[in-house]
């Protein structure tokens, strides 16, 4: 399992994640008790410290200017860092406990306490973006509810990369019914925006032959595959 703490800067909310590996459940019921009981001990005192972290950053914000404070991190295992791109700081630590349940949170004051959410769906003006440790997938954003575009299914997704080997897909991607791509009107949109998510959502609703089809796109969070359904169709006859 790994625990991850994160605290955006400028709301100076912090958040301890956590995500679940199968393996490691299976592992755990092997594992002797102590083993249990020290990854619970390293989990509070993650917990504590980004408590801490967060107090102190509402200090600085609320001082303004020119205030500072020395924050001293000493942790026995896992790791603590800043992540730039999000404007986080992120306390993980691998752990076979399931200290709460796959794809919730749990707020505790200024904390809150997620499970398998390394999913991130960003609205990028043309491009909706879903982004987790392993694909970043973009998609065009075409139309809205009430100002329907001309679709081509295949071309929804405007581009993959694969990040662990920070390389795009090269290849085409293709969506077909019946061996033939999907054209027509309609529009793209996304579920939910934000960051450290269980998964993010894209949905195209297309008015094409031979009917009203709906397909949802699904990144899962630590997930190296994107999920593509048909949820909904209405065939015109």
């Amino acid at each position: 399992m790994r625990v991850k703490g994160i605290s955006p800067l400028f709301s100076w909310i912090l958040y301890v994640g956590i995500s679940l590996s199968a393996v490691l459940i299976v592992t755990n019921v092997l594992l002797p008790h102590f083993e249990g009981i020290r990854e619970k001990g390293a989990f509070e005192t993650g917990k504590e410290i980004m408590q801490k972290f967060s107090y102190l950053v509402g200090e600085v914000v609320e001082e303004g200017e020119g205030s500072a404070r020395v924050f001293q991190i000493r942790i026995p295992e896992g790791k603590f860092y800043i992540n730039p791109e999000t404007e986080q700081a992120v306390y993980e630590i691998e752990t076979t406990q399931e200290f709460v349940s796959p794809g919730t949170k749990k707020t505790l004051g200024k904390v809150a306490i997620t499970s398998m959410s390394d999913v991130g769906v960003a609205d990028n003006g043309d491009v909706i973006t879903l982004r987790n440790s392993y694909l970043e997938v973009n998609f065009t954003k075409r139309g809205n509810e009430s100002a329907w575009e001309f679709l081509n299914l295949s071309e929804i997704i405007e581009g993959i990369k694969l990040l662990k080997e920070n390389e795009e897909f090269s290849g085409s991607t293709e969506i077909l019914i019946e061996n033939n791509t999907l054209t027509g009107d309609g529009y793209v949109y996304a579920e939910e925006y934000g960051s450290n998510l269980p998964r993010g959502r894209i949905f195209v609703k297309i008015n094409a032959t031979p009917g009203l089809f709906t397909f949802r796109f699904t990144l899962n969070s630590y997930a190296d595959y994107l999920v593509v359904e048909c949820v909904n169709y209405t065939l015109w006859w």
